[in-house]
């Protein structure tokens, strides 16, 4: 999720015991290059990922892409 100040976040469902800190970094890295974020991206485990009101996952984008 990014929100208009910049601040992205990235929740994820782990498999089994999950990715180890530098693979969380290399991966929040290259979104951040991706998506052009002004800030670092922050991750978080999650039991669940709440789908929108339509059924479907949000994804992540960038704002200025709409």
């Amino acid at each position: 999720r990014q929100l208009a100040s910049g601040e992205c976040k990235l929740r994820f469902i782990p498999d089994r015991e999950g990715p180890t800190e530098a693979d969380l970094n290399r991966v929040a890295s290259k979104l951040k290059s991706l998506l052009g974020a002004s800030r670092q991206i922050a991750t978080e485990v999650v039991d669940v990922l709440l789908p929108t009101h339509s059924g479907k996952f949000r994804l992540t984008a960038h704002l200025q892409s709409r």
